[in-house]
């Protein structure tokens, strides 16, 4: 078991949204954007999902719209900054 952060985060077409995290080096992290709020796997458009606690993804807006980012603690603490 584990606990998502959801960020709600508004770009312009051509915006470009990195995002990177960190914690503690025993536990796991995964990190996910999605596209317009909506919450399945097709709308996954970024993603970091190793086994470590550090996770970066990038993506490039590409219409006028809400993203949301979802930092899953999938062991250990919460990510800082969450």
């Amino acid at each position: 078991s584990g606990t998502d952060h959801f960020y709600k985060i508004h770009l312009a077409p051509g915006q470009q949204l990195d995002v990177a995290l960190s914690g503690a080096a025993e536990a796991d992290f995964d990190l996910y954007i999605y596209e317009n709020e909506a919450f399945n796997d097709e709308h996954i458009i970024g993603e970091s999902i190793t086994d470590t606690s550090s996770e970066s993804a990038s993506i490039v807006a590409w219409e006028d719209a809400y993203y949301i980012i979802n930092v899953f603690a999938y062991e250990g603490n919460s990510p800082e900054g969450c």
